[in-house]
């Protein structure tokens, strides 16, 4: 009798765990993660800063509405993932799945469930500590790619093999923007460093280039492009964003033709991603052929990496005054607003992006400043 006693207070005590347990996690097992009204409204137009900065980025929209739903309710499940993006268990489960194996996100088991809730392990306070610290590491990763790289090209120096002297050039340039990014990244806590942030640019004229690799060095740039393509640094770029870039890189020129011979590509969607390079700056058109076949180049690898950073904190810039009027609207409208749901979390996520604003700014205006001067030297 005394043993089914402690056996049936053993249960109670496991029970009451449980519960207690699964509503400190009441989120997941409530529509709470359903904002209405205004404050949804808010949500969206978060959303759509977001994805205005993806979209500067060539990042997908899908990781992008995943991590910023992800950042503005902090936890949330597949489920409430696919009511609030829309998109496919499927197509959610694999972008989370590569988000957790690149370090962005974690998960934990919900109990009392068969199912796990999602959360960003990557702090975006006005501090900025821990996205200090993983970009660092993702520009210690490149550097000691490159460095290996270099070593296996330095094996072959002396057979003057095609295309050796475009890729070395190339790799001099890879080099030079990852010491500007490393600077930037170091000083990027201390707004006031970075306002005042120089760097002494040594560039020249790169006048080597091929549209033919010797095979030994098409290994290096196979290796080279899937690393661009797919490297934490990279993540969340469209896949064919980031390997047509790639591919100027190690080629500086290339037409429509070369590139879906290097890519087997489809015409439409070479002609898709030249376009959003020519869009953004990062190549021009250098040369029409006798059969009216375009020649697209890109001068400098370090000017075009800067041209896309510039262009993504652009968006803070132009955001700026939008989040500045959310975030005034929730104020003078505190006492009606924050009875709907979803209040609180919206007022800390709008209060967030305000805060890291002048830190996103001072790198926007740091980055114009070392762009102009290599915009400069590229016309001497």
């Amino acid at each position: 009798m005394f043993s089914q006693d402690l056996k049936f207070e053993k249960n109670l005590y496991s029970c009451m765990i449980l519960f207690i347990l699964s509503m400190s996690n009441r989120r997941t097992f409530r529509n709470t993660h359903i904002f209405e009204g205004k404050i949804r409204e808010y949500e969206l137009q978060l959303i759509n800063f977001a994805l205005a900065i993806g979209e500067r980025r060539g990042q997908s929209p899908i990781i992008t509405n995943l991590l910023t739903y992800l950042l503005i309710h902090e936890q949330l499940t597949q489920k409430q993932l696919k009511q609030l993006t829309g998109f496919s268990i499927g197509s959610i489960s694999t972008h989370l799945t590569a988000m957790m194996s690149m370090g962005f996100i974690d998960k934990r088991f919900i109990p009392g469930t068969h199912t796990n809730t999602y959360f960003l392990k990557i702090d975006l306070g006005p501090n900025l500590s821990n996205l200090k610290k993983m970009s660092l590491s993702y520009l210690n990763q490149a550097r000691e790619f490159l460095k290996s790289k270099r070593e296996d090209l330095n094996k072959i120096i002396d057979k003057k093999k095609e295309g050796l002297e475009t890729i070395l050039n190339r790799f001099n340039e890879i080099e030079v923007v990852l010491q500007i990014y490393a600077k930037l990244v170091e000083m990027l806590i201390n707004v006031d460093d970075i306002k005042d942030f120089d760097y002494d640019l040594k560039y020249h004229k790169d006048p080597y280039y091929t549209t033919e690799f010797d095979p030994e060095i098409k290994i290096i740039e196979d290796d080279l492009v899937e690393f661009f393509t797919y490297t934490p640094m990279f993540f969340g770029k469209q896949e064919l964003f980031s390997e047509v870039f790639a591919y100027f890189i190690t080629r500086k020129k290339l037409s429509q033709k070369n590139l879906r011979k290097l890519t087997g590509l489809s015409a439409g969607k070479i002609s898709q991603e030249i376009n959003n390079l020519l869009e953004l700056g990062i190549i021009r058109i250098v040369e029409k052929s006798e059969k009216g076949e375009l020649i697209y180049q890109m001068d400098s690898v370090s000017l075009s990496f800067l041209k896309i950073s510039y262009n993504i904190l652009s968006e803070y810039i132009v955001w700026k005054n939008k989040l500045g009027k959310i975030h005034s609207e929730l104020e003078s409208n505190k006492e009606q607003l924050k009875k709907l749901n979803g209040f609180n979390e919206i007022y800390h996520s709008v209060n967030l992006f305000l805060k890291i604003t002048p830190i996103y700014e001072n790198l926007y205006y740091a980055i114009e400043k070392i762009k102009n001067k290599m915009e400069s030297s590229l016309t001497i």
